[in-house]
């Protein structure tokens, strides 16, 4: 009886183990895709890209949308500005969406699938980052006048794997206490 309780004690830690690794590689593989849409208060275009965007956050869970409104705000037109060089684009208007090193311009139900493409294109490729690197070349005082918005707040996004892993331990150790105290018993 003891040889046994040895062995399901070795496994139970055995079992904790190895969810410790998984957690730990998969946090590794998680990637960010920063998505940049540049947008005006009152296009009613704008308003149904943002929407479609929050719609199909779920179902792209490393996108992070980042918002920047550019009717209102000089800077951000400024810096839309600066992006479109950068991009080697003449596009004119809003929505303007930014996806690695892809731009897309309006909003339809082909756009949509554009939009689509381009997100899916870098689930497994490296993205660059052109908002960012623009941001870069800016100096620090400068980019403090930039108001961008998250689209989904990253704090929305609940992480189940740590409330799992936290039960399994509980239940382990309530099935070692429960061995140990039978082990008594039968001496």
């Amino acid at each position: 009886m003891v040889k046994s309780m040895k062995k399901i004690g070795l496994f139970v830690v055995t079992l904790i183990c190895s969810f410790f690794l998984i957690t730990n590689v998969s946090a590794a593989d998680e990637k960010t895709l920063n998505v940049y849409l540049f947008h005006g208060s009152t296009c009613s275009f704008c308003a149904a890209e943002r929407e479609f965007l929050t719609e199909i956050q779920d179902e792209y869970p490393y996108m992070h949308v980042i918002a920047y409104e550019v009717w209102e705000n000089q800077e951000n037109a400024e810096l839309l500005e600066k992006v479109k060089e950068r991009l080697d684009s003449d596009s004119k208007g809003v929505p303007f969406l930014v996806v690695g090193d892809r731009s897309i311009t309006g909003f339809s139900d082909e756009r949509e699938q554009d939009i689509r493409a381009a997100i899916e294109y870098y689930e497994n490729e490296d993205a660059p980052d052109i908002v960012s690197e623009v941001l870069n070349g800016i100096p620090e005082e400068e980019q403090e006048s930039y108001e961008s918005t998250d689209l989904v707040e990253e704090t929305k996004r609940e992480n189940y794997e740590a409330l799992i892993i936290a039960g399994i331990i509980l239940f382990a150790i309530a099935f070692v206490i429960y061995l140990y105290h039978n082990s008594k018993k039968l001496k």
